[in-house]
C-alpha cells in the first residue's frame, strides 16, 4: 500500500512541476494511420483534398516488409500522415488491392501508387525507397509537369490544348492504364475529326490498341477501317493492317490475318515494318 502511495504521490508532483515550469512529457513518435479500403481512401481524400498513397504489398515481397520498418516508421515519413490518406492493400489477398494491380499493369513490389481523389494515377514510385529517398521522390514526382497527375491539371486549364491532351493520353497509354488513355484517345479524336493536329490518327490507332487489348475485336477493326476511309494519307495507315493481322490472329482468323499482313505486303513493299510482317506470317503459318 505504501509503495503506491509513493507513486501516486510522484505523479503528483511530476504534474505539479509540469503546470509551474511548464514542463510536458515527451510527445509519442507519430504513426501512419493506414487505411485497407480504397473506397474509404478515396471517400476521405475527396472530403479532404488530398492525395492518397497506395502501398501494395505481399506476404512473398521481402523489400515491402523492409520498408514498413525503415521507411514507414521514420518519424519524417509518418508526418506525412496529416497531407495524404494512406492506404495498405496486398495484391494477393485485398479485392482492391488485386484491382489495382490489374489496372495499373503492376509488374513488381514494392509499388506506391500515387493516386487523386478520383482514384486516378498522379504517379507511381517503384521498388525499395529507404525514408529519404522516398521524401525526395514523392515531392519530386508532386511537381514534374510530365506526372499524370500534373498533365490532368494542365489539360483542365487548356482544354483545346490537344498536343498536351496527347501526351497525356499517350503517357498513360504507356504505363497501361489502357481504360483512362481510351477515353483520352476518344475524345482528341472527337475534338479534331480532320485531323489538323496530326494527332487524331494515332489516337484512332491507340484507340484500336485499346480495344484489342480487351478482346474487342469489333470494336477493333471498325476503328482501324475508319483510320484507312477517313485518313488514307496518314504515316499510321500501314501499321492499320498488322495490327489487324494480330488481332485477327488473337481471335484464331488465321486466314483474314493473312489477308491483313498480305495486303500490307502488296501495299508497301519497301516499308521499315516489312520484316515484322514478315515474321507475323510466319507465325499465322505456324499455328
Amino acid at each position: 500500500m505504501r509503495y503506491r502511495i509513493r507513486i501516486s504521490a510522484v505523479h503528483i508532483c511530476a504534474w505539479i512541476l509540469c503546470a509551474v515550469f511548464g514542463l510536458a512529457a515527451p510527445a509519442a513518435s507519430p504513426e501512419i494511420v493506414w487505411l485497407h479500403s480504397l473506397s474509404e481512401a478515396v471517400k476521405q481524400a475527396s472530403a479532404e483534398g488530398k492525395l492518397i498513397i497506395v502501398d501494395l504489398v505481399a506476404d512473398w515481397c521481402g523489400w515491402c516488409r523492409l520498408m514498413e520498418k525503415e521507411t514507414w516508421a521514420q518519424p519524417a515519413v509518418a508526418e506525412l500522415s496529416g497531407k495524404h490518406v494512406f492506404l495498405k492493400l496486398d495484391i494477393d489477398k485485398d479485392a482492391d488491392g488485386t484491382g489495382l494491380a490489374r489496372r495499373f499493369k503492376v509488374s513488381g513490389l514494392p509499388m506506391l501508387l500515387l493516386l487523386t481523389a478520383k482514384g486516378d494515377e498522379f504517379e507511381r514510385l517503384q521498388g525499395f525507397l529507404p525514408a529519404q529517398e522516398f521524401l525526395e521522390k514523392l515531392k519530386a514526382a508532386l511537381a514534374d509537369p510530365d506526372s499524370p497527375g500534373n498533365m490532368r491539371l494542365a489539360h483542365l486549364k487548356d482544354p483545346r490544348n490537344i498536343e498536351l491532351h496527347f501526351k497525356l493520353a499517350y503517357e498513360l497509354f504507356g504505363r497501361g492504364d489502357y481504360q483512362e488513355s481510351e477515353e483520352h484517345f476518344s475524345q482528341i479524336v472527337r475534338q479534331d475529326p480532320g485531323n489538323q493536329s496530326k494527332r487524331a490518327d494515332a489516337s484512332m490507332f491507340y484507340l484500336a490498341v485499346c480495344k484489342a487489348s480487351r478482346s474487342d475485336l469489333e470494336g477493333c477493326l471498325a476503328l482501324l477501317d475508319r483510320l484507312r476511309k477517313e485518313l488514307p494519307g496518314s504515316n499510321v495507315v500501314p501499321g492499320s493492317y498488322l495490327l489487324a493481322g494480330q488481332a485477327l490472329l488473337r481471335a484464331g482468323k488465321r486466314a483474314e490475318a493473312r489477308m491483313q499482313v498480305e495486303e500490307f505486303l502488296r501495299r508497301y513493299p519497301t516499308h521499315p515494318l516489312v520484316p515484322k510482317a514478315k515474321e507475323l506470317l510466319a507465325q499465322i503459318g505456324n499455328e
